[in-house]
């Protein structure tokens, strides 16, 4: 299957840090191995048979990583492989062997001065719900909240009208609770770089609300049974897994495989679009 593409993410969808792992209750594995680093201790892995399994689909199709991490935390990841493409920031920022394309970040920084309220305008609006928690700002794209408690569901939601209101969406991935303009998109990234490679089909992996956004446009998609993003869709729906945690990250890499080296069995996509689940917030 040339022409196609594999995107992805990465915390929770293709590697875990210990504390997902403990919080997913996946055996930490003998086969696993650290791809990520920090002040020489090992942060996050991804189980050997995951490592083979990607492998194996990048000599059929384009593995384009796409995450919500900055540039700087990105680069901490020891792939095992090259890549042409990384998408991070959220979709703000497109990497091309490494280096930023500059013409896509001004196009999307216009776009958030024209059509998002300020950082500083949305922050005032969050003070009466007193979050408690660190803040930290993503390179001036977005920022997000190192939560210290958590947050009741009516609060969450209260929180994210007023967001909707000045033009931001939020996502919360564990302790983190995202506030990122709605420029700033994963699918809007993903598909410039479809548009540039003249891809023909597409896969989809990713676990947080802020990934639906580029797997609605992927022929299929794959959500880990434990994420954000699961919560949210129907249990019947296709796009699940059955299992959690790293399994989880085998299961689908395994159903790619099978259907970049059986072409045949892949479902056509008019058919996938008819069959992806509306999520309800």
């Amino acid at each position: 299957m040339r022409g196609g593409i594999f995107a992805s993410d990465l915390d929770r969808t293709l590697i875990y840090s210990e504390t997902a792992i403990s919080q997913l209750e996946a055996i930490p594995s003998k086969s696993a191995t650290v791809v990520e680093y920090k002040n020489n201790k090992a942060l996050s892995v991804m189980s050997d048979r995951a490592i083979k399994l990607l492998q194996q689909i990048r000599n059929t199709l384009l593995f384009v990583p796409i995450t919500t991490r900055t540039r700087q935390q990105f680069e901490r990841i020891e792939f095992l492989f090259s890549h042409r493409y990384a998408v991070v920031a959220n979709g703000a920022q497109i990497l091309y062997n490494g280096q930023p394309l500059l013409n896509w970040e001004e196009s999307i920084k216009r776009e958030v001065y024209d059509k998002s309220g300020t950082k500083e305008k949305l922050l005032n609006h969050l003070i009466p719900f007193k979050i408690e928690g660190r803040l930290r700002e993503a390179d001036g794209w977005f920022f997000y909240y190192v939560l210290m408690e958590t947050l009741p569901d009516c609060q969450l939601a209260e929180i994210r009208l007023t967001a909707e209101g000045l033009g931001w969406r939020i996502s919360l991935q564990g302790r983190k609770l995202y506030f990122i303009p709605n420029a700033i998109s994963k699918g809007r990234a993903l598909q410039y770089i479809a548009e540039n490679e003249g891809a023909q089909y597409l896969f989809g992996a990713g676990d947080s609300l802020l990934d639906y956004d580029f797997l609605k446009i992927c022929d299929e998609s794959f959500v880990p049974a434990h994420g954000e993003l699961a919560q949210h869709l129907k249990k019947s729906s296709h796009w699940l897994t059955k299992e959690k945690g790293m399994l989880a990250t085998e299961e689908f890499l395994t159903k790619i495989l099978q259907t970049v080296t059986n072409p045949f069995d892949r479902r056509e996509r008019s058919d996938l679009q008819q069959k992806i689940q509306p999520i309800q917030l």
